[in-house]
């Protein structure tokens, strides 16, 4: 950010002279031109886990090469540990102590991005699982969530600031608003962290929807899923916050295979509103075939079963309805020799122009997704970079309005840089492993790269103040 001071024109007469019948009058003078101030700006990320998680986990940052100029620090969520990022990006393995902050301060955005990688072969987080840091903010929504049966969640909350947090948790489910105990008032200590069990909170079975609201400061929050047929683990992930509701949503990067692909839906309005659904591939859009419509109930969460309509392709989505909601995806693997997994894609928001990703290349395949979900075809360049800054690859593409393409990632990237003509481009990356003899799944959000750690935009719900 930058702004001017303009100084006022002074005029300083040296002299008058007197004439009898008028005065002399002194040509105007232009104020001399005064350079612009530079303010530095600093946004953060950050990634949400538990000091008690078992998991071994692996943060990768990348930072991009251009500007040089500025900071980039990483840390745990308490300060007393942190490291600067250099240009190109670093790998830390072993990190386990809570949550993860990111740090970045400069006069021009740096564009950055970072992720939490684990694989692991047993226990209850069995699989793949990967979350990227995202910014705080004072509201978010996580859709497709669960408190009972075979599918738990909890909420890991964290606040980056100095003074205390407090947020309240509001649930949506199958048949409407859900009650919970304890929901109201729950307190964030200063740069510390809160974990909610949905178990044993929400008294309603089957899928919830949450709206998470900062009534002090800030936070960032992600959900830590956990998956299981009868007392087998089926998988584990981390669920990143879907987009603010509106009345379109895109969901990038539903990966192919022959498992089961399940949209999650939340309508936070007090109207029913009808969603459509549009499938953007390789050679445009197309309706899937029978799962093309879905009626939202008002303050409801619905799910439509895609896996057949979809027929195993590589896609993104594209929702459109009358009414604000946002929407996920409950994506399995599926292999007769392997373990499943499961992965948590969710409405992604526009890139604007240029966005960065985290990738994993270490026993890991990530390839890159990105949508055209507009009206005006968009040219997209996506650049892989190592951790020394180093381009291991550029790809680019002329994406038609409707249509979708992916690129496979290369070791040794540790991130991507993707720049769109196109305002409306959406982009993930899909992870897959098989390490650990798991069909291991996963899924990360591309971040826009002026995306600040501000406030953000507040979703105003319909029925307060009745």
């Amino acid at each position: 950010m930058a702004f001017t001071r303009f100084v006022p024109a002074v005029v300083a007469v040296l002299g008058v002279g007197v004439v009898l019948g008028g005065a002399a009058a002194l040509p105007p003078q232009q104020p001399k031109p005064v350079p612009s101030e530079a303010v530095p700006t600093t946004t953060t990320a950050l990634c949400g886990v538990t000091d008690r998680d078992s998991r071994r986990l692996q943060l990768t940052v990348g930072r991009g090469t251009e500007p040089a100029d500025g900071t980039l620090s990483a840390g745990n969520l308490g300060g007393d540990q942190s490291w600067d990022i250099a240009p190109g990006g670093a790998v830390a393995e072993g990190v386990s102590d809570g949550p993860i902050m990111l740090r970045a301060e400069g006069v021009e955005p740096i564009p950055y991005a970072g992720a939490l990688i684990s694989s692991t072969a047993d226990g209850p987080g069995r699989g793949l699982a990967a979350q990227a840091c995202t910014a705080p903010g004072v509201e978010h929504w996580l859709p497709g969530l669960s408190a009972t049966g075979e599918h738990l969640s909890r909420l890991v909350i964290s606040n980056p600031d100095a003074d205390a947090a407090e947020v309240d948790l509001q649930f949506f489910g199958t048949q409407g608003p859900a009650a919970a105990s304890g929901a109201s008032g729950i307190s964030i200590p200063p740069h510390g962290s809160q974990t909610v069990f949905l178990e044993g909170m929400v008294d309603q079975e089957g899928l919830l929807s949450a709206r998470v609201r900062a009534t002090a400061g800030r936070v960032q929050v992600v959900a830590d899923e956990e998956f299981r047929t009868g007392p087998d683990a089926r998988g584990a992930d981390w669920m990143a916050p879907a987009s603010a509701p509106d009345t379109t949503q895109v969901i990038p990067g539903i990966q192919p295979g022959i498992g089961p692909r399940e949209l999650v839906l939340v309508n936070p309005g007090d109207r029913t509103t009808t969603v459509s659904v549009e499938a953007l591939g390789a050679e445009g859009a197309f309706a899937p075939a029978g799962a093309d419509r879905v009626d939202l109930p008002p303050q409801s969460t619905v799910s439509l079963r895609l896996d057949e309509a979809l027929r195993g392709e590589d896609v993104s989505l594209r929702l459109t309805a009358d009414r604000n909601f946002t929407a996920s995806v409950m994506a399995s693997s599926q292999s007769r020799d392997q373990a499943v997994d499961v992965a948590r894609p969710v409405a992604a928001d526009a890139l604007a122009g240029s966005g960065v990703a985290a990738v994993s290349t270490n026993g890991t395949t990530s390839v890159v997704h990105v949508a055209n979900p507009g009206q005006e075809p968009a040219d997209v360049t996506v650049t892989a970079r190592s951790v020394d800054g180093g381009e291991v690859s550029t790809d680019t593409v002329s994406l038609q309005p409707g249509a979708a393409r992916t690129f496979e990632v290369d070791a040794p990237a540790a991130y991507v840089m993707i720049n769109s003509s196109g305002a409306e481009v959406r982009a993930a990356v899909g992870l897959t492993s098989t390490a650990n003899r798991t069909a291991g799944l996963s899924w990360l959000p591309a971040t826009a790269v002026t995306e600040a750690s501000g406030a953000g935009e507040v979703w105003h719900d319909p029925t307060l103040g009745r």
